[in-house]
Order: C-alpha cells, then sequence, then structure tokens
C-alpha cells in the first residue's frame, strides 16, 4: 500500500515590483510555512496578489530593551526590522508619524514596506491600529522595572530631545521638537518630571497590551530572558551567538552619535 501523499500547494513568489529580480514557485505544505516568507513580498495564491507585510509587532514603550529586541529580530529572520532610528531614513516618515498619531488614516503597507517587524516609538503606542491591520501579527511587549525605566528614558532619550530643542541645527530642532509632539507631549503630556505620573502611563500602557491582546498572539518579555521565549514564541531555532545586549546609557549614546552603528 502506498504511503498517503503529502498535500502541497503551489504559490509563486513575486518580488517588489520595482525590485529586478523574478518569480520564485515554492511548496508549501502548510499555512505556516507560507506566513514564514519574507514579509513584504507579493504573493499569488489562486490568481490573486497577497501582500505580506508585518510579522511582529513590538507594543513595549522606548528604553525597555527595544533596540536590543530590534537587533534579536534582525537576527532570526525577521529583517529588518523598524524603530525610532528607520525614522530618519525615509524623508516621509516624520509626517505620516504625525498623521497617525493625530487619528488620522495612513497606509500602513507603505509606512512598513520593507520591514517584518517594528518595535519602540513612534510606533509602539500605535498598537492597537497596527493589530488591526495586521491581525495575524504576533505581539511583543518589552518590559523592565518602572523605576529603572524612567531612570533610562530621562538620562538618555529624554534628555536627547530637551537638548536638541535649543539646537542651533536646524535639522536636530526639528527632529527634537517632532520627538515632544509624538511622545512627550502626547503621550506623557509634558510631565516628563513628574516621576508617578509618567510611571503610571508606563504601567498602565503595558497593562492594557496585556488585556486587549489575546494570550496566544501575545510575548511579555524582558530582555534578561534572552533567546529562549522569544525563539519558542516565534517558532524559531534559538541562535548560536548570544542575545544582543544594546541597553546601556553610554551606548545609546554612542550609537546615536554615530549613524554607521544604527545597523
Amino acid at each position: 500500500m502506498l504511503a498517503p501523499r503529502a498535500s502541497y500547494a503551489e504559490v509563486a513568489i513575486k518580488p517588489n515590483p520595482y525590485s529586478q529580480g523574478g518569480t520564485t514557485y515554492l511548496k508549501l505544505k502548510s499555512l505556516s510555512d507560507l506566513m514564514h516568507f519574507v514579509a513584504g513580498s507579493i504573493l499569488r495564491v489562486d490568481d490573486k496578489e497577497v501582500i505580506m507585510t508585518l510579522k511582529v509587532i513590538g507594543a513595549g514603550f522606548g528604553r525597555t530593551g527595544t533596540l536590543s529586541l530590534k537587533h534579536a529580530l534582525e537576527t532570526l529572520g525577521f529583517n529588518k526590522c523598524y524603530h525610532m532610528m528607520e525614522v530618519g531614513k525615509h524623508d516621509d516618515h516624520r509626517s505620516i508619524w504625525r498623521k497617525a498619531h493625530a487619528g488620522e488614516e495612513i497606509d500602513w503597507d507603505k509606512l512598513f514596506e520593507g520591514y517584518q517587524a517594528t518595535v519602540d516609538w513612534p510606533s509602539c503606542n500605535l498598537w492597537r491600529e497596527q493589530l488591526e491591520h495586521f491581525p495575524d501579527a504576533k505581539v511583543i511587549l518589552t518590559l523592565r522595572s518602572p523605576e529603572s525605566w524612567y531612570q533610562s528614558v530621562m538620562a538618555t532619550i529624554y534628555a536627547s530631545s530637551k537638548a536638541g530643542t535649543q539646537s542651533d541645527n536646524p535639522t536636530r530642532k526639528y527632529d527634537s521638537s517632532w520627538a515632544f509632539d509624538l511622545i512627550w507631549n502626547r503621550i506623557f503630556a509634558n510631565q516628563m518630571s513628574d516621576r508617578e505620573q509618567v510611571i503610571e502611563v508606563f504601567n498602565r500602557h503595558n497593562e492594557q497590551v496585556i488585556a486587549e491582546v489575546p494570550a496566544g498572539q501575545l510575548l511579555v518579555f524582558e530582555a534578561h530572558q534572552g533567546w529562549g521565549p522569544l525563539c519558542h514564541f516565534l517558532m524559531v531555532p534559538i541562535p548560536e551567538t548570544d542575545y544582543p545586549k544594546i541597553n546601556t546609557t553610554e551606548q545609546f549614546k554612542e550609537i546615536w552619535r554615530n549613524p554607521d552603528l544604527h545597523h
């Protein structure tokens, strides 16, 4: 008696229409196999084109290990991963994020074209809108102790934004003003010196993510946990390298001083 034949679906994977590549035909055994292909590809299934986009939505606030997570996700093949440092690489992204934070409709597929994941501000506090648009994406909520998070924010990204508003460099001044508009004023009501208030906003955000995202679709993660829970959640092998640690105040300052270190 012959063994039953495996059931396959043939899928033609076309690259981004602006690229030079040709069409590749692959045989997939399951929908989960299909979902592991590169985001942003255009898949032709039964003569219909389907755009693959975000697979991972990072809902954790900045300075909760988001830069480490960016590098970790890219190491795991979720490349590229959007992060605050990606904003300046796209001329129109600051204006698009302004619209998104003002509640206007934007083209999420276009914004995240070429990205498989997103973490950090200005993306993280719009996780609901992203999950509505990308309902199959997995959500990662990065956490750390509220007290250490507040201290880190005040010593790094907030301090940098505040100094930038006084800069003689028009570009840096605009960037800092943009950060105040979208983050420090909008999320924290320009009350960053009020430690209890800011920590309350931080805790409330995290509680809402945990309460609203389906349990099977959410990973609550702290960087010290390393690869194990992250790889299990994303169903990928654990790398042989150490989990990235890019979260100290000095490392932050060095990275933002040197754009060549952004990748």
